[in-house]
């Protein structure tokens, strides 16, 4: 396979006394082609990408305890897809439009938000091979909120409420059959519903770094990937809903600076997390239902050493977990980074996995007593990157931004079991 993007960001922010606005423009191109020999199972697409997006973020101070934030973002996504067996093209055309309102307010030990946010969809295409066109649109509403106690100084208790959802791929919806491999078929799914979620924590922290979190979240027809039935010995791939997947997890953070001086410091940092998982719902017309207990523990080490050399070295481990219908194997791996800055110049050395421990095992759950897995995806990774800031320090200290350079929800990419929101 071969992939290339281009990506470009552009954004400024203007302030004033008591009120600031952020712009935000950004685009990229992007392309792919995939080959795979295979006898009478080859495979050859490619494929064309392009993505814009605008975005604009208004804060409003409006005393000295009330604060008006709004926004609104456009988005623009275009995908043109060829099989090379096949004359006709598969077409994306998507628009997307966001916009939020959140006030905020704050005393001197209660501080906190409610916000309002509406996203509307308008997706068309050509699915190919004479299976006409496809058309979906829609709007989501979806509400926030979070109040926050200081009881004493370092100290703060905070109950938060939030909600967001996650729309089918294109590529999840589309009623056609393309091979994935020489063993596997992807199907189609054009009956595929919204996924909503709703999440509530309580949450404790001292001195903003350690903390103690409580959670439960709630989603509504949850996206998985399945293997349905088998007919004729093949084996098949297809997006479905389940009817629900619900979680509660403890989180706790733990940093420790076991030396903290001008010159060198040194912090532990460990994190310690337990969750338990209730799935539940129909794969054509078979019942389902899983439950599982997981936990997950990561230790880290950071050092920061005369003449601007940093130091980081860590080990995380998983038990095994339940990632949408598989049962994945406990995993751990080590990384370790060294970085030198030299004004505004900075080198850095990283090494994921350089062991190879991190493999995956498991099996797929709703099959009892068969279709196990075992992949080693060889994830060694060893990173040399050199990058250059200039501006003032202040700004570039406080200001960062995130690049859509995944076109948005064209790429998904899949959660490592529990996402600990710690990481």
């Amino acid at each position: 396979m071969k992939w290339s993007n281009l990506y470009a960001t552009l954004f400024h922010t203007f302030r004033a006394s008591r009120w600031s606005l952020q712009t935000t423009a950004e685009g990229s191109r992007g392309s792919s082609d995939l080959r795979r020999d295979q006898g009478a199972m080859d495979v050859a697409t490619k494929d064309d990408n392009r993505f814009a997006r605008i975005a604009l973020d208004f804060a409003h101070r409006l005393s000295s305890i009330f604060t008006l934030y709004a926004g609104a973002e456009v988005s623009r996504v275009a995908v043109d897809s060829r099989l090379t067996s096949r004359a006709d093209e598969l077409t994306l055309r998507e628009w997307n439009i966001e916009g939020y309102t959140k006030l905020g307010f704050r005393l001197p030990k209660v501080s906190g938000f409610v916000g309002l946010r509406i996203a509307g969809e308008d997706r068309k295409g050509s699915l190919g091979g004479g299976l006409g066109d496809f058309f979906r649109s829609g709007t989501e509403l979806l509400t926030s909120a979070s109040l926050r106690y200081a009881p004493a100084r370092d100290h703060e208790l905070s109950l938060t409420h939030s909600s967001s959802y996650t729309r089918p791929s294109y590529r999840d919806l589309l009623g056609y059959t393309s091979v994935a491999s020489a063993a596997f078929l992807r199907k189609g799914n054009s009956g595929l519903r919204t996924s909503y979620r709703r999440g509530l924590s309580l949450n404790y922290t001292y001195m903003r770094a350690a903390q103690l979190e409580l959670s439960y979240t709630d989603t509504e027809d949850p996206i998985v990937e399945a293997i349905p039935p088998m007919y004729g010995g093949g084996i098949t791939l297809r997006r479905y809903n389940l009817d629900y997947s619900r979680t509660l997890r403890a989180l706790l953070v733990l940093p420790l600076p076991l030396v903290s001086q001008k010159k060198f410091s040194w912090l532990a940092l460990t994190i310690l997390a337990a969750q338990r998982q209730w799935d539940a719902g129909h794969i054509e017309m078979t019942d389902y239902s899983a439950a599982l207990n997981t936990h997950f523990v990561q230790h880290r080490h950071s050092f920061s050493l005369p003449s601007d050399w940093t130091v980081d070295l860590g080990v995380t481990y998983y038990s095994g977990v339940l990632y949408e219908l598989y049962r994945i194997q406990r995993q751990w791996w080590i990384d370790a980074s060294v970085s030198k800055r030299m004004g505004n110049l900075r080198a850095t050395l990283s090494a994921r996995d350089p062991f190879n421990t991190n493999i995956a095992r498991g099996s797929y759950n709703p099959v009892v007593n068969g279709l196990a897995f075992e992949r080693n995806w060889h994830s060694p990774r060893l990173e040399f990157t050199i990058s250059y800031s200039w501006g003032k320090k202040s700004v570039k200290a406080q200001d960062t931004r995130a690049r859509y350079d995944d076109l948005k929800r064209l790429a998904t990419g899949a959660s490592e079991g529990m996402n600990t929101p710690a990481q």
